[in-house]
């Protein structure tokens, strides 16, 4: 009876320490349930506020568009022609060939913030239209048209000459290029002969989708046009090309042609007028195009 009251003292003390061990485990299980919980609401609310501050910045932010021009760098001319026109230039180009309409108007001429095409041209140029006024423009070495889509028209009267013999006057390298209404030649002449000139009037290197338009190309040099290297397509239309003592157009493999061929492989030609190239040229003497309009 004892043992038994005994074991009955004893296992009792054995049940109340059980349960509160469970009661004890089961408040830390609840504490620690509490935290995590706590802890999932506090990331939630942080993971809701960034998610509302990047949902702001994407509404609020407004679209650029790619089709943005700077006014003060690019001008749409209703018309390349109309303007020329409205500068009073004689030709009446439609420059059929050129392909671009989004161009820079730079004036060059005695009067103006530019005075020298040749200075004007050191460096390439692109999406310009070159209004030059009537003057005379020399230089040492040959003016560089380098780019891409340039016009470059003269008043009635521009002539652009250099004052020597081994240079062109003009070399040509780009693409989508138009030359209007220019006298070219070089003002050191040479001797009847002819052959201790070594330029051409214009030369062309890497250019593709020029036109050479309503131009006076007199020689002393050997030629009025020369195909370089590496050309695409040199339209040459209503120009007047004479006194060049090898021929009218040459190529960079010693080509000379005297007169407008049809399959030429650069250059395309309309309406030209060509004369007086070549070994029997009579020779065209310096009085005649020192002074005055030269068109």
């Amino acid at each position: 009876m004892f043992l038994k009251h005994g074991y009955a003292r004893l296992a009792q003390p054995l049940k109340i320490s059980y349960f509160v061990n469970l009661l004890h485990y089961d408040m830390k299980t609840n504490q620690l349930l509490i935290i995590a919980i706590l802890m999932i609401a506090f990331s939630c609310q942080n993971a809701d506020e960034k998610n509302t501050t990047e949902t702001v910045e994407i509404v609020n932010e407004e679209p650029v568009s790619s089709n943005v021009i700077n006014d003060s760098e690019i001008v749409e001319t209703e018309s390349i022609d109309t303007e020329l026109l409205e500068f009073g230039w004689k030709t009446d180009a439609d420059y059929i060939h050129f392909g671009a309409s989004y161009l820079d108007t730079v004036y060059i001429g005695a009067e103006r913030a530019i005075k020298d095409p040749f200075e004007y041209f050191s460096e390439e140029r692109n999406n310009v239209v070159v209004l030059i006024d009537s003057g005379r423009y020399v230089d040492e070495s040959a003016l560089w048209i380098s780019g891409d889509n340039i016009i470059v028209c003269g008043e009635d009267g521009v002539s652009i000459l250099i004052d020597q013999l081994y240079d062109n006057v003009m070399w040509v390298t780009g693409n989508n290029i138009v030359v209007d209404n220019l006298h070219m030649m070089h003002l050191m002449r040479g001797d009847e002969s002819g052959q201790n000139c070594t330029g051409r009037v214009i030369g062309f290197e890497g250019a593709d989708n020029v036109t050479i338009v309503n131009c006076d190309l007199n020689g002393c040099g050997l030629a009025g046009l020369h195909d370089n290297m590496m050309n695409g397509t040199i339209y040459v239309e209503h120009n007047y090309i004479h006194n060049n003592s090898l021929g009218a157009y040459t190529n960079i493999d010693g080509e000379v042609w005297q007169e407008e061929v049809d399959d030429h492989e650069t250059f395309i030609f309309k309406n030209n007028r060509i004369e007086n190239n070549g070994f029997d040229r009579i020779f065209e003497y310096d009085e005649e195009y020192t002074e005055g309009d030269f068109n």
